[in-house]
């Protein structure tokens, strides 16, 4: 009810004229008295008028009479109805394996109240802790902590990655995912083919085994990677910013600075103006400091460029040496970095780069291309057997020609017994025949006239038939040609491997192969 204010008025003034015509208008008594009484109607009518304004609020709309029936005669209507509470969103609190479903349906079904998915999943393993707070008296952020083995189709593996940042395997444990392996996914024995990224905008995490199709993900409000701390022997200090930026490069987290490994700084003239700072970093992937990606940063003033080298992916090592070798006055960068150890003397890329404007351009390249191609630098050496054990290298670009013995008493098919060349050697022609691995394992800038344009000496591994019968190592010496803007080959040598080399005094010939090695280019 709602009351008029109007209505007190008469009951305030009767009582001011009771007062003053029963008590002493100057006595104290009635001072008090009368202002006991005037406190008392006045807060009287502003609790009744608070009242009022309450009570108005709740005042249900006006409603339309509906016209009056025969067979009721009701003109009032019906009473208001109260509006329905609204529908209280379900309660998502959960600690569920996937085990406890019969069905793959059901297992499915349940996994995608809880996670998003990004394609079709053939199979799931998966363990759910959601504690959903946005109930209660003060409603909150949940917390959830999700684990899950997805098996989906291969050409869908991509879309689970779309968006993400790349990790170093070496920032997640294997381990969160124990208990969710079964017979039909498994990652045992695959440590090395994983692939790891981050969601940036969220505490999601990948890892992915590109083979087999199988994904294990962690979603959670708990779960932080651990971060290893690696120290390496001869690690250049500083240069985070730079590190930044090679992760970036390669869409790397950035939490993944710190597996980045300054390699390599130096100093010099790479075009007209100021000297440059050329950086080295090796964004270490699988399993730590075990294979990396080459990442080059050169600053010059206050411009900087960041670029990945070599697109044929990981390496074992990368070093880099600068040298001017078109002769211009400016230095060029020479990058090797080794991408294998199958037999001889592994896999190696190597290049020369030159820098023009904000790019890197490409003088030499040899090694694998990013589509797997192997781009090799013919060297011009061939092999010619003869009666005796006679071995003869030459090479063509060059007079170089060595002729040695070795007896290869083990019955390999090339020569008989006495030492003449096999009919079988003879008929496949392989008395003309030498395999020359297309790998530099040696790369490095040698002046050896001393005029400041430098040359490249180079080492290549050589075989019969099989990789593991070893010839000897093939040296040359590339020099640029600046007619035909290429290196060509201006001079060769080469290490045989005789009888007394492969036998037990290996130890002792090493010294001798060292000493050719670094001075083979200077002889006659």
């Amino acid at each position: 009810m709602c009351f008029n204010t109007d209505m007190f008025l008469p009951y305030l003034n009767s009582r001011a004229v009771d007062d003053a015509a029963n008590k002493n208008p100057t006595g104290d008594e009635y001072v008090v008295g009368n202002s006991i009484k005037v406190l008392s109607a006045v807060l009287l009518l502003v609790s009744l008028l608070a009242g009022c304004s309450l009570n108005s609020e709740k005042l249900p709309e006006p409603r339309e009479e509906p016209e009056q029936t025969e067979s009721t005669g009701n003109t009032r209507g019906t009473e208001p109805t109260a509006s329905a509470p609204p529908i209280a969103e379900p309660d998502r609190t959960t600690n569920t394996w996937s085990s406890s479903f019969r069905s793959r349906e059901e297992k499915l079904a349940f996994l995608c109240g809880y996670m998003t998915m990004p394609s079709e999943v053939i199979d799931a393993e998966y363990h759910i802790v959601y504690h959903d707070n946005s109930g209660g008296l003060i409603p909150g952020p949940s917390d959830w902590d999700i684990r899950v083995v997805l098996k989906v189709a291969p050409e869908d593996t991509y879309r689970w990655t779309d968006g993400m940042k790349r990790l170093v395997p070496d920032q997640i444990d294997i381990d969160l995912w124990d208990g969710l392996g079964t017979e039909w996914f498994t990652w045992n024995g695959m440590r090395g083919e994983e692939d790891c990224w981050k969601n940036p905008d969220s505490n999601e995490y990948l890892v992915v085994y590109p083979w087999s199709s199988v994904i294990l993900k962690i979603a959670s409000t708990t779960y932080m990677p651990e971060y290893s701390e690696i120290i390496h022997e001869g690690e250049v200090p500083g240069y985070d910013e730079y590190k930044v930026l090679a992760a970036e490069i390669l869409d790397y987290d950035v939490s993944t600075v710190q597996y980045i490994k300054t390699q390599q700084v130096e100093t010099g003239l790479l075009t007209s103006g100021s000297t440059s700072t050329i950086i080295l970093f090796e964004v270490r992937v699988f399993g730590g400091s075990l294979c990396h990606y080459p990442v080059l940063v050169i600053i010059t003033g206050e411009d900087i460029l960041c670029e990945v080298l070599f697109s044929s992916g990981v390496s074992y090592f990368s070093d880099m040496a600068l040298a001017d070798i078109d002769g211009d006055g400016y230095i060029e960068i020479l990058a090797h970095n080794e991408t294998g150890g199958n037999g001889g003397a592994g896999s190696h890329n190597t290049a020369v780069y030159k820098l023009a404007g904000n790019r890197l351009k490409t003088l030499f390249y040899q090694g694998f291309s990013g589509t797997g191609d192997f781009l090799a630098f013919y060297t011009g050496f061939r092999l010619t057997l003869a009666n005796g054990w006679l071995h003869t290298v030459e090479n063509i670009f060059t007079d170089y020609c060595l002729s040695f013995v070795r007896e290869l008493s083990y019955g390999n098919p090339f020569f008989d017994e006495r030492g003449n060349v096999t009919e079988y050697a003879q008929e496949n022609n392989l008395n003309k025949w030498m395999g020359v691995d297309g790998h530099f394992y040696i790369f490095r800038p040698v002046d050896i006239d001393d005029d400041g344009k430098y040359e490249i000496m180079t080492a290549q591994y050589t075989f019969f038939g099989g990789r593991s019968d070893a010839v000897g190592i093939a040296f040359t010496l590339l020099g640029w040609n600046d007619e035909y803007k290429t290196m060509e080959v201006i001079k060769a040598g080469f290490w045989p491997y005789t009888d007394d080399y492969i036998s037990d005094s290996y130890q002792e010939q090493f010294q001798d192969y060292r000493e050719y090695e670094e001075n083979w280019y200077r002889f006659g």
